[in-house]
């Protein structure tokens, strides 16, 4: 834990020295310093992860989506921050026409944790491609 040492009883130390497989052994300030080295310890074992740029979790969620569907990403259009991950809305090609502006779009919200793997996906609204504005 990494709460104050300080504050806590002598017996509550010894109790997560022992919770924690540490010598129980010295003096009250030696506990607490045994404690707190084993928390640097701690953190210094815990692998640190790279954030992940915007434009290349969209991209690996483009690349996810267009690999579970079998269907072209034509592009982003939006892109925001979840509790969990973010949130990336994309436009997919679901029936190719000639012209092109006869093409058949999905709009598309994907959920991407903060590694940038896809979590959950749903297609929102499908619309002609040279279909003006919102529905």
């Amino acid at each position: 834990m990494t709460d104050s040492y300080e504050d806590r009883a002598r017996d509550e130390l010894l109790q997560e020295a022992r919770e924690r497989d540490l010598s129980t052994s010295g003096t009250r300030q030696e506990l607490v310093e045994r404690l707190r080295e084993a928390d640097r310890e701690a953190d210094e074992e815990r692998p640190v992860r790279p954030r992940r740029k915007p434009m290349d979790l969209a991209r690996r969620a483009a690349r996810q989506l267009a690999e579970l569907t079998g269907r072209p990403v034509d592009g982003v259009s939006g892109f925001s921050r979840t509790d969990h991950g973010w949130r990336v809305t994309l436009e997919v090609v679901e029936v190719s026409r000639v012209p092109s502006a006869t093409d058949v779009l999905g709009c598309y919200e994907v959920v991407v944790d903060e590694d940038g793997d896809l979590v959950a996906y749903e297609r929102t609204r499908r619309y002609l491609r040279a279909q003006a504005g919102e529905e």
